[in-house]
């Protein structure tokens, strides 16, 4: 069994899909959503651990300004010009 599995229970269907697109041969856009605090980035995290390149995870209450100046900011972190 896929440790992500053990460490989930009653995910095992999201596990499944976020698995899969893990092989497919074309580009995949994922969008996560859900009530706070019910474990949305944790999952991600776990199960794409070996997989992740880049992340971000919203920001409450932030207009869309704020956000996009953040994205921008760690974006260039990642890949500084």
């Amino acid at each position: 069994m896929d440790n992500s599995k053990k460490i989930f229970a009653g995910r095992e269907e999201e596990i499944e899909v976020l698995t899969e697109l893990l092989h497919h041969n074309k580009a995949d856009l994922l969008a996560i959503l859900g009530r706070r605090r019910v474990g949305k980035t944790y999952l991600i995290k776990k199960v794409y651990a070996d997989h992740l390149n880049f992340h971000f995870t919203g920001i409450k209450d932030a207009d869309r300004t704020i956000a996009l100046a953040e994205f921008t900011e760690k974006l260039k972190a990642l890949a500084p010009l």
